[in-house]
């Protein structure tokens, strides 16, 4: 999204509503925001594993009532969104019992 604006993502962003003269812009800031997830994940928050659970879920419908014909590509929203979300999940479940230098259960020895 960063370094090339694909023709097919531009697609998918204007169906959706986005103005022809703010596509790039729009693109550009998806990637970004994607980025900057990926950081807040990095630093332990939740949260953004969440949206993307969501949002995946959110985006099969929109995408297959704005842009049926994509849900038939090779890399079809469907199986790309169901995939991350999946991910996110495993990520969400995975982070529950992991130990982190906050939740030390160790106690410190007495000399």
């Amino acid at each position: 999204m960063l370094l090339r604006h694909d023709a097919i993502e531009l697609d998918l962003v204007r169906r959706i509503g986005t103005p022809a003269s703010q596509l790039v812009m729009a693109v550009t800031a998806a990637g970004w925001a994607e980025i900057f997830f990926a950081l807040l994940v990095l630093w332990e928050q939740k949260w953004p594993l969440w949206l993307t659970v969501v949002v995946m879920l959110v985006g099969v419908p929109a995408v297959a009532i704005s842009s049926p014909a994509y849900l038939g590509a090779a890399f079809n929203p469907v199986t790309l969104n169901l995939g991350l979300a999946a991910l996110s999940a495993v990520g969400l479940i995975a982070g529950r019992g992991l130990p982190t230098a906050k939740r030390c259960r160790r106690k410190p020895t007495q000399l």
